[in-house]
This record gives structure tokens, C-alpha cells and sequence, in this order.
């Protein structure tokens, strides 16, 4: 003869049980609606660089912060940068690089300036409008930081 128990008592009982998981590596596409056997952690900083959220001219804010369209900022223009460029470049006072969006920023530069508020001439760009200290930059590890939790054990993997 079959008993009936109370939903509390059944919930219980199945906690109870340990099936046998199969641990197994797959194609991150195949990995879809499958669940995480452990946690996962993110083994670089994404964006792993610091890089332009616009198209225009990597600056030093501070040299840019009285430009104005009756008033602007002379800079010269020392390297052009494009998304996917894995360019090594250093600007100083008063010199920038045009850059393109999702292009690493040169080192020591902390802000850009969009292409819309330049004007460029002859190796020079004038800037037009001020830009605050990391102004269209998205910061390194901003996304996700090394060693951050992105996947924990047990989650279900969606697109």
C-alpha cells in the first residue's frame, strides 16, 4: 500500500538525495541551458585596457579644461589610433592622438575629446569644448575585474 506525505516532508526527502553529476567540458556554445559545475572566474580585466568610448582625439583633460568654441585649445595631433591597434603611445602637454572608438588610449592621457567638438588643421586639432578627467573612457576591468565571480556553481547558462 503507497503512503501520501506533506509536500514540507517530500521537499525534504529529495534534498536528501545525491545523484551522481557528470562533470564535463564543453564548447561554450553547447554549454547553453546546461548548468555550471563550478564557480568561474574571470582570468583578465575586461576591457583589458583602458579605451575610447568615441571617435575623437585622446587629451590630457587638463590641458583642454578652458577650451571653448570662442576660445580653443591648440593641440598638436602625434599618432592616429584605430579600434584593434595595439599601438604603444605616449602623449604629453600639449599634444593628443585621434583616436577611434574602442582604441586603446595612450598612456597618461585621462580623457577624449569627441570628434564633433575639434576642428582639425594641418597636424593640429582645435578643441572646442572641455572634457572632464575620464570623459569617454571606459576604465580597465570596468566590465569585469580579474579574479571577479562571473559564473557560479549550479547556475544555469543562458545566452
Amino acid at each position: 500500500m503507497k503512503r501520501l506525505i506533506e509536500v514540507e516532508e517530500a521537499k525534504k526527502l529529495l534534498e536528501t538525495i545525491k545523484l551522481p553529476v557528470e562533470k564535463r567540458e564543453v564548447f561554450v556554445l553547447d554549454a547553453v541551458n546546461k548548468f555550471s559545475a563550478e564557480d568561474v572566474f574571470a582570468p583578465i580585466d575586461l576591457p583589458p585596457f583602458n579605451r575610447s568610448t568615441r571617435d575623437g582625439y585622446a587629451v590630457l583633460s587638463e590641458d583642454v579644461v578652458n577650451a571653448s568654441e570662442t576660445s580653443p585649445v591648440k593641440l598638436k595631433i602625434v599618432e592616429s589610433i584605430e579600434a584593434g591597434e595595439f599601438k604603444r603611445v605616449r602623449i604629453s602637454s600639449g599634444e593628443c592622438a585621434k583616436i577611434a572608438t574602442g582604441a586603446i588610449i595612450p598612456e597618461n592621457s585621462d580623457a577624449v575629446v569627441m570628434i564633433e567638438n575639434c576642428e582639425e588643421k594641418e597636424g593640429y586639432v582645435f578643441v572646442k569644448k572641455a572634457v572632464a578627467p575620464k570623459e569617454n573612457v571606459m576604465l580597465k576591468g570596468s566590465d569585469v575585474a580579474e579574479g571577479e565571480l562571473v559564473v557560479r556553481e549550479g547556475e544555469k547558462l543562458t545566452p
